[in-house]
């Protein structure tokens, strides 16, 4: 429960944080709610999903840029472990903020030859 209660403790620090304080301290917050969102427990990727929901109303799009395509790579790796996280991540993302992401990522996707299997 320690990662879901860092999950809970930093939703709120971001949210009751300036714009400047937290772009002062993105870089390590995107990396914080990345390996958040990729947790292998639900609960966890659960209350990282309001993390990247608080980072998004401070920050806004800009957190879509920092966060989304390290998911997106991780989906294209060898491992099926690191895919399914990010799978889940992405997923997550989505439920919270589909709005934004659905014309963020669907050229991104698309950018990628398709193949039929």
């Amino acid at each position: 429960h320690t990662r879901q209660g860092v999950c809970v403790g930093l939703a709120e620090v971001i949210a009751s944080s300036s714009k400047e304080q937290i772009i002062k301290f993105l870089n390590i917050l995107v990396k914080v709610v990345q390996d958040a969102l990729c947790d292998e427990n639900d609960q966890v990727r659960t209350m990282a999903t309001q993390c990247f929901q608080s980072l998004f109303q401070v920050v806004g799009t800009r957190t879509l840029d920092e966060v989304v395509p390290a998911l997106l790579v991780s989906m294209e790796s060898e491992d099926d472990v690191t895919k399914t996280r990010a799978l889940n991540g992405v997923t997550g993302i989505l439920s919270v903020r589909s709005r934004e992401l659905l014309p963020y990522i669907i050229p991104r996707v698309l950018k990628a030859p398709l193949t039929v299997s």
